[in-house]
Parts: structure tokens; C-alpha cells; sequence
């Protein structure tokens, strides 16, 4: 998913219609490697309506599908690569003696998350249910405060995984930090300080349908269901919810499909799913600063705009995205960029309704985190993916104070030595010779910085 359809050629092309794929059980889920080197339009590939998970710009997209899909590949033209044939036993095959490939059951997290109230019930509200799934599972959530049960005029932030049911890590992230903040409360200053100023929100499982799902056809890990699990009819089952949210859903084919057996379905309408309405009420419920939406895999962080074409392409807080984006790439080294930049255009998605959505609710600071190398890591990899996502989470809580003031800091200086006139021209700064700084300040808040000024001095005291 690295920098790739930065700019897509919107040339309209004339093509046979293949419908996409209809049925879970067509054979095996394949990773395909697809050429897209210059001379190709990859527009076509992109309205198979297929989930691109990673590539390079120029050279190739990996994608996920059914042999059928392959078929149809190749009959557009692409040269296509099969990297692995069954994901399905590629990830099982990681981790053949781990329940769900190391990470939690649904039963488990919702256990987990209750326990976590029984344990801190002073800085967790209870566990309560925002809505409930088209099957009927709830959708859980907890808030981490000091005065839980209070509305507070403190800075709100809110994190959510498994929107894709074969994305678990997100889940697992949500935990690691839902523990941190709750177990070293009142121990660790900085979290003490956080829970105490902060209304910090946890959804860990978005999609429990699917998730189950997956649970049930790939016990040992590994399922490669992605939607949720609504009955389209004619053998199709299921949503992408990352497609069917309001800010410019159905856009076009190329960031969505209007196929329900597509992996990027938007559903019939915006907000059609009964998950995504709940989670859009709950927004609404409330004035979230910044939202952290988790996903995998790519090693990357966007945000919107998702789709390239005028008037979006950039938001007029890109400058915002991307320092903060920087701020966090010291951390975990992902990629950033809005979402066309790095991967592949989208509509309908959950990044664009959290920030331009500003008539139901603020405008809320949304990233996506695309987590890790696949979607199923091995169990050894894990607490490592986790790991390098922590201070990325905290330095987003840290941010969610109603939005921070300006904050500068000195990010670098550049030095220029000059010997040549005045010097004796060996390069190196000698004494009585002088040389030219240039700092650059970073601003890590929200607000303009107007009137800044700033001293430059040094102990040393043989340089002036």
C-alpha cells in the first residue's frame, strides 16, 4: 500500500462488464500481485470493486480475491502473479497450536471489557451497548475518565477496531491501551494526567458479525471475512462499513462498489448498516477531538481527503495532518498522507464523515492506522505491532485537549560553514571563523502561531 495511485488517470475506458465475486465459498482467498507499470490504466482494475492491500507506485498492486477474480484480471489484460494461493492456510499455518491466531475471541473481548469496569470502577464508565449489529450482537463501549459517568468539559477522544473482520489487530491495540491507561492509573504522572483531563473512548470490535464469522469458519485464525454479515440476497452476503458512511458515499465505482458481492460493497444507502448508524449516533452524541480508526495492513497513516478530484483532494487542515503525521512517524515509521496520496482512492468511508461532517457534530481529526504486514500476524509479532503504536495513541490523547494551542518546538537546525572569505577554506569551523544556523520550529498544536520569536544560545563560552 505504499505511495501509489497519487494520481489516477481518470481516462474512461471501454471494457467488457465481469461482475464480481458473489459467494464466500468460490475457492480459496489468493493474494495477487497485479503489474501496473506506467503504461497501464488501472482504472478497470480498481472497479472490480477488489481489496487492494498493498503495492508500489508504478510497478504493482497486491489484491485480495477469488480465483474467479483472477480470471477476470487476466481478461482485462493485467499481468497477474498468484503470491499466495489460500490465504486461509497461509495464516493458520502461523499459528497452528493459537485460538483466532493468538488474539481474542469475540466472547473474550466482551468479557475482558467487563472485567475492566469490575476492576476500575472509578475511572471506567460501565460497559454499555451504542447499538446492536444486523445479527443482533451489541456493540460494546467503555470510557476511561476520572469522573466517568460525568460529561465533562474535557477534550474527548475515541478509538475503534475490527471494522474489518480481518483486521484484528486494531482490537488488540484498543486492549493493550485500555489496560495501560486503567492499570497504571494513579502510578505512571503522564497517564494519570491524561485520564484525569481526557474523556477517552474505547469501541474494540466494530463488526462483531463478521468477526464471529471468521471465529467460526477459521477457528485456529486466519478468516478473511471482511464485511459484516448482512443477507443481500442471491447467495451475497455482507457491507463493507468502511464504505457506507455519508460523506460522499457512491462517489463512483472506483472507491466503492455498488456490487454486493464485492469486498468494498457500500450497501444500498449511507448508513444502511445497522453498525455504522449506531457509531455515527454516538459521534453525534458527542464532540470527539481526534478519532483513531484501526486497520491493517501497510504500515501507514491517513487521512482524509479520501478521493482526489476537486473541490476535496486536501483538506484545509492538511498542514495539521501532516505534522501531527510526522510527530507520530518518529514512532512507529509508518507512511503518511491523505488517503489517495499513499494507497487508493475511497468513498463512503468512515475518515471523511468523522472530519467533514461538521453540521450533525464538530469536526473531528480523523486517522486511519493501517497496521502491520497482513492482516493475520504471527503470535510472535504481535505485542511488537502493539508496541509501536502506544506512544502514537498517547500523543493523539495528549492532542485531544479541545484542540491544542501552539505549541512550538525547535525540530532541527542546519548549519552552514563558510571559510572562504575570511577564513583559511579548509572546510572545518576554526577559531575566529563564523558560520550560518537555520532553525526550523515545528508547531505541535492546532492554532496558528503568530508573533514567534526565539533565542538561539549556547553554554560554550568560546563561540559567540
Amino acid at each position: 500500500m505504499r505511495r501509489l495511485l497519487a494520481a489516477l488517470s481518470i481516462a474512461v475506458m471501454a471494457l467488457l462488464f465481469f461482475g464480481t465475486s458473489l459467494w464466500a465459498d468460490e475457492g480459496p482467498y489468493m493474494l495477487v500481485r497485479v503489474d501496473v507499470n506506467p503504461e497501464v490504466k488501472i482504472v478497470p482494475l480498481l472497479e472490480l470493486g477488489l481489496d487492494i492491500v498493498d503495492g508500489v507506485r508504478d510497478q504493482y498492486l497486491d489484491v485480495v480475491c477469488f480465483p474467479g477474480d483472477l480470471s477476470r484480471i487476466r481478461a482485462l489484460g493485467y499481468q497477474a502473479e498468484v503470491i499466495i494461493p489460500d490465504m486461509v492456510q497461509y495464516y493458520a499455518a502461523l499459528s497452528p497450536t493459537e485460538d483466532m491466531g493468538g488474539f481474542r475471541t469475540y466472547s473474550e473481548a466482551v468479557t475482558e471489557l467487563f472485567q475492566i469496569h469490575d476492576d476500575h470502577p472509578d475511572i471506567t464508565t460501565e460497559v454499555f451497548s451504542i447499538g446492536q449489529s444486523i445479527e443482533g450482537r451489541e456493540l460494546y463501549v467503555i470510557k476511561v475518565s476520572d469522573n466517568p459517568e460525568l460529561d465533562e468539559d474535557e477534550g474527548e477522544i475515541f478509538f475503534n477496531g475490527l471494522i474489518h473482520a480481518r483486521e484484528p489487530i486494531g482490537m488488540a491495540i484498543c486492549f493493550e491501551l485500555l489496560n495501560q491507561l486503567t492499570d497504571r492509573y494513579g502510578i505512571d504522572p503522564d497517564i494519570t494526567y491524561f485520564v484525569d483531563n481526557r474523556e477517552i473512548w474505547f469501541l474494540p470490535v466494530f463488526n462483531p458479525d463478521g468477526y464471529v464469522y471468521n471465529e467460526q469458519i477459521a477457528p485456529s485464525g486466519g478468516g478473511m471475512w471482511r464485511k459484516n454479515r448482512r443477507d443481500n440476497g442471491g447467495g451475497s452476503y455482507g457491507v463493507d462499513l468502511n464504505r457506507n458512511w455519508g460523506f460522499n458515499w457512491g462517489y463512483n465505482n472506483i472507491g466503492s462498489s455498488g456490487s454486493p458481492g464485492s469486498e468494498t460493497y457500500r450497501g444500498t444507502a449511507p448508513f444502511s448498516e445497522p453498525e455504522t448508524e449506531a457509531v455515527r449516533q454516538f459521534c453525534n452524541e458527542h464532540s470527539f477531538a481526534i478519532v483513531l480508526n484501526f486497520h491493517s495492513y501497510g504500515d501507514e497513516m491517513l487521512y482524509s481527503w479520501s478521493i482526489p478530484y476537486a473541490p476535496w483532494g486536501y483538506t484545509p487542515d492538511n498542514a495539521t495532518f501532516q505534522m501531527l503525521s510526522l510527530t507520530m512517524q518518529q514512532w512507529n515509521g509508518y507512511v503518511y498522507g491523505t488517503a489517495w496520496e499513499v494507497l487508493y482512492e475511497v468513498n463512503g468511508d468512515a475518515n471523511d464523515w468523522q472530519y467533514g461532517e461538521q453540521t450533525e457534530k464538530p469536526k473531528s481529526y480523523a486517522w486511519v492506522f493501517e497496521v502491520g504486514p497482513s492482516f493475520w500476524p504471527s503470535p510472535s509479532s504481535i505485542p511488537g505491532l502493539i508496541a509501536e503504536n502506544m506512544d502514537p495513541c498517547y500523543f493523539l490523547i495528549d492532542q485531544a485537549e479541545n484542540y491544542m494551542p501552539t505549541a512550538v518546538s525547535l525540530a532541527y537546525i542546519d548549519g552552514v560553514i563558510d571559510d572562504q572569505v575570511g577564513g583559511n577554506g579548509n572546510g572545518g569551523l576554526d577559531p575566529g571563523e563564523s558560520a550560518l544556523f537555520t532553525p526550523t520550529l515545528r508547531n505541535n498544536g492546532w492554532e496558528t502561531g503568530t508573533g514567534i520569536s526565539a533565542t538561539l544560545f549556547t553554554p560554550d563560552p568560546y563561540v559567540n
